[in-house]
């Protein structure tokens, strides 16, 4: 029931962070509703070699396998859109392996992805091997939505990170309407829907 809590509150904080106080209230209790009453995840697949949209717009994307990478600016925009826990979620990742793709506009951070190879994901849905990719915690941050941001970001992630006979891989709630926009709009196909993980950040 702590942690339950603790990650709700977090939820919140972020959610008023990025988007202000009552629109984040508005969407915590319909994601609330969603939980209990329609906790399915959709799960995700695109081989390499399939259709592919690229994204649209000029944007910079930056691929970072650590912390040092990040310049100063670049973290505190990080911060600033996704709220003080970003840092330590992403000390977290980089030292399982994650990978963090972030998208520049006009010189400014609009959103991040991150991406792990197979062989360093554990209790996903099924097992994964090194040839295959996991695409997962897309952020755009509010005023950059609608610019095809984590669109251009996922797409740049399958194209580089991706072996020949490789997947990559994603999952989302099936109520998470903009997720399943994006994903399907980049080119992958739903394969199946699973229960929730039991940490999976809806």
């Amino acid at each position: 029931m702590v942690a339950f809590s603790s990650r709700a509150l977090s939820r919140i904080k972020r959610g008023i962070q990025r988007q202000g106080l009552f629109p984040s209230c508005r969407r915590f209790v319909a994601n609330t509703f969603n939980r209990i009453f329609r906790a399915r995840l959709c799960v995700w697949q695109w081989k390499q070699g399939d259709p592919l949209r690229e994204g649209t717009g000029d944007m910079m994307i930056e691929r970072l396998a650590s912390a040092d990478a990040l310049c100063g600016d670049e973290l505190n925009e990080l911060v600033a859109g996704d709220g003080p826990g970003f840092v330590s979620r992403m000390q977290e990742e980089f030292s399982e392996g994650g990978i963090l793709w972030f998208a520049k506009v006009d010189g400014r951070v609009a959103g991040y992805q991150w991406s792990r190879k197979g062989n360093f994901v554990e209790n996903w849905h099924f097992d994964l091997s090194e040839r295959d990719v996991l695409i997962y915690s897309t952020v755009t941050f509010h005023e950059f939505r609608g610019r095809g941001v984590a669109v251009a970001v996922i797409a740049r992630i399958c194209r580089e990170e991706v072996p020949e006979n490789g997947c990559a891989w994603a999952d989302c709630m099936v109520w998470n309407a903009p997720a399943v926009r994006f994903i399907e709009k980049t080119g992958f196909n739903k394969v199946t829907e699973r229960k929730p993980l039991a940490d999976h950040p809806d």
